[in-house]
């Protein structure tokens, strides 16, 4: 894809279709592509250029693929589900491995949980703590998430990092119950 791509997804209530579809556009409008798998959302570029799977998207049709968020090719050729749940959702690439995070309501209790795993599908690891919309930042070791404390209070945007435990990596930013869906700038601290 060309550098500055935009990826984005929307739903098609045409009857007989009623899917996501995922495009490709240039930031001047030019360059519109439709993505050829059929029923996926969430995309998330990887900002690596060498990565044999640019494009993480979560996947709703269950006839070829189970639901669940696979990273594949940009022409869908090659395609690895590298989370293998229904309720694994909102990936985002780290900018240093080929590595994504992600929130899930996998557990019965239906809370959301933070995750990740290789690209590749290789490994799969729970950060042990709860969140969603998780965003990394340029280290690919920190991220930022919408969360609460352990006791459902000093709810907001935390900030945590793969290697610390919840009780002593993790730091509320922002409190506000109503801030959502962070995004990191791929910049330094900016």
């Amino acid at each position: 894809l060309p550098s500055g791509t935009i990826a984005y997804a929307l739903y098609d209530p045409t009857p007989g279709i009623e899917a996501f579809r995922t495009y490709f556009i240039s930031p001047d409008g030019s360059n519109l592509r439709q993505y050829a798998l059929i029923d996926v959302s969430e995309p998330a570029l990887s900002p690596k250029a060498d990565n044999d799977y640019p494009l993480a998207v979560r996947t709703w049709e269950e006839k070829s693929n189970p639901r669940t968020i696979l990273t594949t090719d940009f022409s869908s050729r090659k395609q690895t589900a590298v989370a293998k749940y229904w309720e694994d959702a909102q990936a985002d690439w780290s900018p240093t491995e080929n590595r994504i995070i992600f929130a899930s309501q996998r557990e019965s209790d239906r809370i959301w949980r933070l995750y990740t795993a290789w690209g590749d599908g290789s490994r799969e690891d729970n950060l042990s703590r709860e969140g969603q919309s998780p965003t990394f930042a340029p280290d690919g070791k920190r991220f930022a998430f919408e969360s609460c404390d352990k006791y459902g209070t000093s709810c907001g945007l935390w900030v945590g990092h793969l290697y610390d435990s919840p009780e002593s990596g993790y730091g509320l930013i922002l409190e506000d119950r109503s801030a959502k869906s962070p995004d990191w700038s791929p910049v330094d601290e900016k």
